[in-house]
């Protein structure tokens, strides 16, 4: 964890690196509460760098970044101002900008409830699997790879063990041995999803939600969206937070279901050595 600092020594924001396994990490961003002078960004853009060579020494090889551009409850004004603080030092740092991404917000009751015209699937099944290196995980990310052909959110390429292994990483989740959900049909492994709980705040998510390609487009990405918020609440969630890349029209069609409107949009950056 460093410090963002403006000119006259004032604290802007906290920043962490968080590992999303495979050489990936993920650049999280905390503003301070009250609006701070963001008229210049150098003394941040040495500061921020310096956690960037800590991260390369780390072995991190992609830096990933979202910057806030939407933001329900926060001023407008202050929220863009920001954004271009933020992006400043992003392209200082040599990050280059991607996909938007769109988040949403809901009590998960609301989330279930949604969801519960989801069709039936004759033979449909689902094996729980804890967050643990094994012949178990190995199948889970075999199935995750499967599922990531043609979705716009994910890269089959990616090293998918790692990425359902990072969680492992964030001390405030609850990875409790259902954590993740491999869904068989006639046993061939269709889909996955990835229930994320922090019993503190009751908030919860879906860390990642597929379906392989042959399957898609009959109801199942519902389905399976149901069986993990319904996970979420044998476990206590309250709060269902979730997003997707702004071109997955799939997702986002899920999302919009829950009822809930958008709460948060932000740019994705990354950068890569």
């Amino acid at each position: 964890m460093l410090t963002l600092h403006d000119p006259a020594g004032a604290l802007i924001a906290k920043v962490k690196t968080q590992s999303l396994g495979g050489g990936f990490y993920g650049v999280v961003l905390t503003w301070e509460s009250e609006p701070h002078d963001l008229s210049s960004p150098e003394t941040a853009l040495a500061e921020f760098q310096r956690l960037i060579g800590q991260a390369r020494a780390g072995g991190a090889q992609t830096l990933q970044s979202r910057v806030v551009t939407i933001q329900s409850g926060v001023d407008p004004a202050l929220v863009t101002a920001r954004a271009r603080w933020h992006r400043s030092i992003l392209i200082g740092s040599g990050f280059t900008q991607g996909s938007g991404r769109i988040e949403f917000q809901t009590p998960l009751e609301q989330a279930i409830g949604a969801c519960a015209e989801a069709a039936p699937f004759p033979g449909l099944t689902w094996e729980p699997i804890a967050s643990d290196p094994g012949l178990a995980m190995e199948r889970a990310a075999r199935v995750m790879q499967a599922t990531a052909v043609g979705d716009p959110d994910s890269d089959p390429q990616d090293d998918a063990a790692a990425f359902l292994l990072a969680r492992r990483g964030e001390k405030d989740l609850l990875l409790t041995p259902d954590c993740i959900q491999l869904g068989h049909l006639h046993e061939q492994g269709v889909a996955i999803v990835a229930p994320s709980f922090k019993p503190a705040t009751g908030w919860c998510s879906l860390y990642y939600l597929g379906v392989v390609p042959a399957h898609r487009g009959r109801g199942l990405g519902l389905a399976a969206m149901r069986h993990g918020l319904q996970v979420l609440h044998r476990l206590g969630g309250r709060m269902y937070h979730d997003g997707t890349g702004s071109e997955n029209l799939a997702a986002l069609a899920l999302f919009r279901r829950m009822g809930g409107e958008p709460f948060r949009s932000m740019e994705q950056w990354s950068v890569s050595f």
